[in-house]
């Protein structure tokens, strides 16, 4: 076959020729070194590897029969909070809005169940029960400014 493309040399300045200096030109182009100089942006620091947090926040609120409580208010340096039931034989209604808390509808966490929330918004409880209920709340915290 080679010997074919030889019997016919391709037209000086044609498709053919124009395309094989091309692909000879970009060849070329990649084996040359490159000399890239890099600057420094001064960007600040971004966390790019989870890390742990760097302190803790504990609490256990009562809820009274049929109210409504914030249990964890807005905190944009929260990682995670772990909810538990603490009362024995008692379920509580968790909601991102009171009016939601208040209706009953929302999540129902049981107890001796920990509920591991990775959300940075507030989140009500709301107890529908016949009994005074202690939910127990440890916030995992990133310090300000990190």
């Amino acid at each position: 076959m080679s010997e074919e493309l030889e019997q016919f040399p391709p037209r000086p300045g044609g498709m053919v020729d124009t395309a094989r200096k091309a692909a000879g030109n970009a060849v070329d182009a990649v084996d040359a070194p490159v000399d890239v100089e890099v600057q420094d942006q001064g960007y600040a620091a971004i966390r790019v590897v989870p890390q742990a947090s760097d302190t803790f926040a504990a609490r256990s609120v009562n809820v009274p029969v049929g109210g409504t409580v914030l249990l964890l208010p807005e905190d944009r340096n929260r990682k995670r909070a772990t909810i538990l039931v603490a009362t024995t034989s008692a379920t509580i209604v968790l909601s991102q809005s009171s009016g939601n808390a208040d209706n009953g509808k929302g999540f129902v966490l049981p107890t001796g169940v920990p509920l591991p929330v990775e959300g940075k918004g507030m989140l009500y409880v709301n107890n529908p029960g016949a009994a005074v209920v202690q939910v127990s709340v440890l916030s995992e915290l990133y310090a300000p400014g990190i």
